[in-house]
């Protein structure tokens, strides 16, 4: 009797309906469950080496039992793929899974109310390698909520520090589909620092999330057609809430680009903290977006900000090189304070 098969006699055969359902839910078994039908598709699916955990919005309460599953699973040295179709874990959520299985992989998927079957915006990677990544942006994270007390002030410092620290592929047309996947990633963004679209607005959703800034992912045309209606979605890009209003937030615009005629101060007030109707202006559009919410006005103090904070070294740069005790003041250069220690927030901090 192998691991498996003795796994699911012992542990599974007084599996409830209602545990089935779940089961069922999270794409280990059909949705259709009778007790004994329902036990023979688990010894024909957990006997293969690899599972698909489909995970939905409504799967965040029953949390403690996908844990338990993923445990058994390891333990019994079935490969998992973690797939998040809503956002279901937190970063914390992740790092325990990171603890329960070394050989995980975990799947982001964005479904938003704009997405067709034919557009949506994924990153797999295994666990381990997201933490490792995760890390880099904790670490970015907390210099950006050390210095910064304002929302506005925090999302603008942390995608300037993304477009300073990552590149565009230019050449992303001539990557065979691999290639391209890996670029478009949060991995390819973060540790290959070259990326596309969806890699940069996947890295700045992150970053969201771990500072507590509601977001979502927008995914929409950009170009010159004039009925963007008939093109097929080709952009992506970010919405972010401060203060009870949305803005569009599009990194990917303000990253490196030698054949820019704008200046960087220029591109940051057109693309970060901006309304549809500039969006709009410079050939951004939203498809299919009843339900996205609206962004009706530019942020007013983006360029004033982006002065302040522009003039700071990169974190993630000094991250890779071990720098990783550096306390940035605003609009002065870094110093050696360690980020642990409780400093008195520069008096311009305050300001309105």
């Amino acid at each position: 009797m192998n691991k498996i098969t003795k796994f699911i006699k012992n542990k599974l055969i007084a599996i409830t309906l209602k545990r089935n359902r779940i089961l069922g839910k999270l794409g280990l078994l059909p949705m259709k469950t009778e007790s004994w039908g329902s036990l023979k598709n688990i010894f024909n699916i957990l006997n293969s080496s690899e599972i698909d955990i489909q995970l939905h919005k409504e799967d965040a309460e029953n949390k403690d039992y996908i844990f338990s599953i993923i445990k058994t699973l390891e333990k019994n040295g079935v490969k998992i793929t973690i797939t998040e179709f809503d956002k279901i874990f937190s970063n914390a959520d992740i790092e325990n899974i990171g603890k329960i299985s070394k050989t995980a992989k975990i799947n982001f998927r964005y479904v938003y109310p704009n997405y067709t079957a034919a557009d949506n915006i994924s990153s797999e990677m295994d666990i381990q390698t997201y933490l490792k990544i995760f890390d880099k942006i904790k670490y970015l994270t907390k210099v950006a909520t050390s210095n910064f007390t304002k929302k506005e002030e925090q999302v603008i410092f942390i995608a300037n520090q993304l477009s300073e620290y990552v590149k565009y592929d230019f050449e992303y047309d001539q990557k065979s589909q691999k290639e391209f996947m890996e670029l478009s990633s949060l991995q390819g963004c973060l540790e290959g620092k070259k990326t596309v679209c969806a890699g940069v607005a996947l890295a700045f959703e992150r970053c969201m999330s771990e500072i507590g800034i509601e977001n979502m992912l927008t995914i929409g045309y950009s170009g010159d057609n004039e009925d963007n209606s008939k093109v097929p979605n080709n952009h992506v890009w970010n919405k972010v809430k401060i203060n009870g209003k949305w803005y569009n937030v599009d990194v990917t615009y303000i990253l490196e680009n030698p054949k820019a005629i704008l200046s960087k101060e220029d591109l940051v007030k057109i693309f970060i903290l901006s309304s549809d109707k500039t969006f709009r202006l410079v050939g951004n559009f939203i498809n299919n977006n009843t339900n996205i919410p609206v962004s009706e006005e530019n942020f007013p103090d983006t360029t004033e900000i982006y002065r302040k904070i522009s003039k700071a070294k990169n974190v993630l740069a000094e991250y890779d090189k071990g720098n990783r005790n550096t306390f940035l003041q605003y609009g002065v250069e870094n110093n050696n304070t360690s980020l642990s220690q409780p400093i008195k927030q520069p008096q311009e901090l305050s300001r309105n």
